[in-house]
């Protein structure tokens, strides 16, 4: 009985390990700015939006540079400044970026939308998998605000 509970036990750690590692290098399906509009926000903890009006998960737009190319390569910049960041695609008003956490190598979707009209840059950045990102994603924000100023 004892083996049986002990197999039932690994099973589910497994099942759940592995749950977990397919949804961490999974690109979820919202990815992407549709008409310069990033999508709706979760429900959990673990997202920050210059496009959501829940004061808990809002940051501030970045502002542009002189021009769109100026501020497009200054971001660019402040993302290469950051090891864990890596670049998954780029257009000329859009990134989507991953931000890999050093310690259990979870991954943060970043999505950037360089909007001309108000001259603003604005971020969005969720935690893959999880409930709560223990303000990760805006600890993230501010050290990508910080190298981009």
């Amino acid at each position: 009985m004892r083996w049986l509970f002990m197999a039932l036990a690994g099973a589910l750690v497994l099942g759940g390990g592995g749950f977990m590692f397919v949804q961490n290098n999974k690109i979820p399906d919202h990815i992407g700015a549709d008409d310069g509009n990033f999508a709706e926000m979760p429900s959990s903890p673990n997202a920050v939006s210059s496009q959501t009006d829940d004061t808990d998960k809002s940051v501030d737009p970045l502002p542009f540079k002189e021009n769109l190319a100026s501020s497009v390569d200054a971001l660019l910049g402040a993302l290469a400044q950051i090891p864990e960041i890596t670049i998954e695609r780029q257009t000329d008003r859009y990134i989507h970026a991953v931000y890999t956490t050093s310690t259990m190598r979870f991954k943060n979707d970043i999505e950037l939308y360089f909007d001309e009209e108000e001259q603003v840059i604005h971020y969005r950045s969720e935690s893959r998998v999880g409930h709560s990102d223990m303000g990760e994603n805006r600890e993230q924000y501010k050290l990508i605000s910080s190298r981009y100023e």
